[in-house]
């Protein structure tokens, strides 16, 4: 299980917005990690400071995962090149995933 710091600068998780996921306990040097059904989500709305936990339920063979976060269940997916990104500026570099729909 890994623990994810996950940040975005929207008030509020919706279609459409990006969410930039760091790997905790990684260094700038270690490969990227795929989520994995379980792992934790320490999410901080950057805008408002606002932090709360969330988890992967669900990982798809299409890439795509589950998440559940403030009771609800939101699928995702890597961003594409068509996808317009703002990463957030550290010395690490995110993962980047776009929220494409609400489930419940």
């Amino acid at each position: 299980m890994t623990k994810w710091d996950v940040f975005f600068t929207a008030t509020k998780i919706s279609k459409g917005l990006e969410l930039d996921f760091f790997d905790s306990a990684a260094k700038e040097s270690d490969p990227p990690k795929p989520l994995k059904k379980f792992d934790v989500l320490n999410i901080e709305i950057t805008a408002r400071r606002t932090k709360f936990e969330g988890t992967v339920v669900e990982v798809r063979p299409s890439g795509e995962a589950v998440i559940d976060a403030q009771s609800t269940r939101w699928l995702i997916s890597p961003a594409t090149e068509a996808d317009v990104v703002h990463p957030i500026k550290t010395l690490m570099h995110p993962q980047i995933w776009i929220v494409r729909e609400q489930m419940s």
